[in-house]
């Protein structure tokens, strides 16, 4: 899984931050992901490996999210959209000044 940027909209400023999750939320809903919900995440260090039954799709808005899948982590930045596998057990890590990132679901 390779890192892909998203740069049409700086999601640095809060209007390009909602039409980046917006754009997230189209994509996402016609690619047959549901539950699509945004999170604000506390930094933390790495969680425990866990697995999911469905496949997660996700854009960071602000902030960074370290997800790590074997063993390889991976930093995704404000514009970064990430996707984890189902089945896969990745690894969570939420940046010092924690991170705002919309996510769906894939069953």
């Amino acid at each position: 899984m390779g890192r892909r940027r998203n740069a049409i909209v700086p999601s640095s400023t809060l209007e390009g931050a909602f039409h980046a999750a917006r754009r997230l939320r189209n994509r996402a809903e016609s690619g047959g992901y549901v539950e699509i919900e945004t999170k604000a995440i506390e930094p933390r260090p790495a969680n425990t490996a866990h697995a999911h039954d469905y496949d997660i799709r996700g854009l960071v808005l602000d902030g960074i999210f370290i997800v790590a899948q074997d063993n390889k982590p991976v930093t995704y930045r404000a514009g970064d959209v990430f996707f984890v596998v189902a089945g896969t057990r990745p690894t969570e890590e939420i940046g010092l000044q924690g991170a705002k990132i919309p996510v769906g679901r894939k069953y």
